[in-house]
């Protein structure tokens, strides 16, 4: 009972990677951690732990990281990536699930016209940052199912 308990938590923790209400990366790490306690780690456990703890990092910084350098590359300044990240938690607030990638794009497009005066460069700046946050999400779900497949093959050999 309590393997599908966390199995379904798990599953909750992958939807929350796309869904940003949920913080996914988070609730299959505790979700594993929750695990380890109930079957006392073991030297296989503790393994498993800091391989799911190592890809849960990877898996946030790639979310995090990816957006910001495809900013970086299509020239947003540092200044644009700032206000981007400011529109980006005004959004998260205003407009339910998809609010904050709309208020950094938002940002991205008001601060890089604002700085060139030319709407072409802006929108090429917000298309590589909207990229960068699709890149992201594919890499912190990926980071999110090799985290189950860790947990199922921990469950499987313990």
């Amino acid at each position: 009972m309590e393997v599908f308990l966390i199995a379904v938590l798990m599953a909750i923790g992958l939807a929350g990677v796309v869904l940003p209400l949920i913080p996914g990366l988070p609730i299959i790490w505790g979700a594993a951690l929750l695990y380890g306690f109930s079957t006392a780690f073991g030297s296989l456990g503790i393994t498993a732990m800091i391989a799911i703890t190592v890809l849960a990092a990877l898996g946030i910084a790639a979310s995090l990281v990816i957006p910001d350098r495809a900013g970086v590359a299509s020239g947003a300044s540092r200044s644009t990536r700032l206000f981007a990240g400011v529109t980006g938690l005004i959004g998260f607030f205003v407009i339910p699930v998809l609010g904050f990638p709309v208020g950094v794009c938002a940002g991205v497009l008001l601060a890089q016209y604002r700085q060139t005066y030319d709407w072409d460069t802006a929108m090429r700046s917000t298309i590589a940052v909207l990229k960068g946050f699709g890149a992201g999400l594919v890499a912190e779900f990926g980071a999110g199912f090799a985290m189950v497949l860790v947990w199922v093959a921990w469950v499987a050999l313990d």
